[in-house]
């Protein structure tokens, strides 16, 4: 099941410009190869992690990574491989720190490849992490830079409760222009580049951000409509024209997770904990049931947010 968040509420069309211009700003000059491609053959691959002169070839890490957090989506580290017969793969590292790396599909032609070594396991220090990849004989290896998770606010979950649209829960506390939610027992934790108040037709609350990696194929939004002019703190469920939560793949604008007024058994409900229309800033926790893409309940738990308003 395949739900378009765009026809939701005309609230959202800031969101949607969003969208939009991540977008227009995403360029790409090299192929991926992964699982999608995996029955492409059941003949082994070949080939080297290494040029001809047996340097490693280029292998890049990609996102922000703590200790104590479990990578997102857009924590991974792609690796280059010169494949010199085209067929199945796996590549994997060792375990350091608490995280291995791994990924497994099918080269369907020959040269340079490019690899994307998905993270498993949560770094336990916050100290560079040296990591070891083999693939038909050949060995290299990359450094992961881990970071202290204290006092970031995205370490830990305290209080929350998911399913059946939750009351909002405790959630923790997000910092400044950060978000944060825990979904599948995958904690997702992003930035907030825009967060707008409009009182021209009823107070509607729109938050827009994207992974703390920086990456900007994901979009968060949450959006609130509030009765009256004025935002209030309260519960405000998605169950309510206008009260929206999302993440969603920028590029196409498919569903991650979802809870809308349109599919009302899938309710999350967001509390606005706090408001300083002086100092503009605004925060609050979610929690409760959405859907993904295809059409699974997943329960979203320790929801967190804390915005400058624009």
């Amino acid at each position: 099941m395949k739900k378009m968040f765009g026809c939701i509420s005309g609230t959202l069309s800031a969101n949607r410009l969003f969208l939009m211009l991540m977008v227009l700003s995403l360029a790409s000059c090299q192929k991926e190869l992964s699982f999608e491609n995996a029955n492409a053959s059941l003949t082994p691959a070949t080939g080297s992690l290494e040029d001809a002169s047996g340097n490693c070839l280029p292998n890049s890490v990609h996102g922000t990574w703590y200790n104590g957090v479990e990578p997102g989506d857009t924590n991974y580290v792609e690796i280059t491989v010169n494949v010199t017969r085209a067929g199945s793969y796996t590549i994997s590292t060792d375990l350091q720190n608490g995280v291995s790396f791994a990924d497994a599909g099918a080269f369907t032609g020959t040269g340079l490849n490019t690899v994307r070594l998905k993270p498993s396991g949560t770094f336990i220090n916050h100290t560079p992490s040296s990591f070891t990849m083999s693939f038909d004989g050949s060995t290299c290896g990359f450094t992961v830079a881990v970071q202290d998770s204290a006092g970031t606010g995205l370490g830990g979950n305290s209080g929350g409760s998911g399913g059946s649209g939750g009351s909002g829960g405790t959630g923790g506390t997000a910092g400044l222009n950060t978000w944060k939610f825990t979904a599948g027992n995958h904690l997702y934790t992003g930035k907030i580049n825009a967060a707008m108040l409009s009182t021209t037709l009823g107070a509607n609350l729109i938050i827009s951000g994207m992974m703390q990696s920086n990456s900007i194929d994901t979009g968060f939004t949450l959006t609130v409509q509030a009765p009256g002019n004025t935002l209030t703190t309260g519960s405000y469920p998605t169950t309510d024209a206008g009260t929206n939560f999302l993440l969603a793949k920028a590029m196409t604008g498919d569903i991650i997770f979802a809870a809308n007024a349109i599919s009302s058994q899938y309710v999350v409900t967001i509390k606005i904990t706090s408001y300083d229309a002086g100092a503009k800033t605004v925060e609050g926790t979610f929690s409760g049931d959405s859907y993904d893409f295809a059409g699974n309940t997943v329960p979203i738990t320790n929801g967190a947010f804390k915005a400058k308003l624009q």
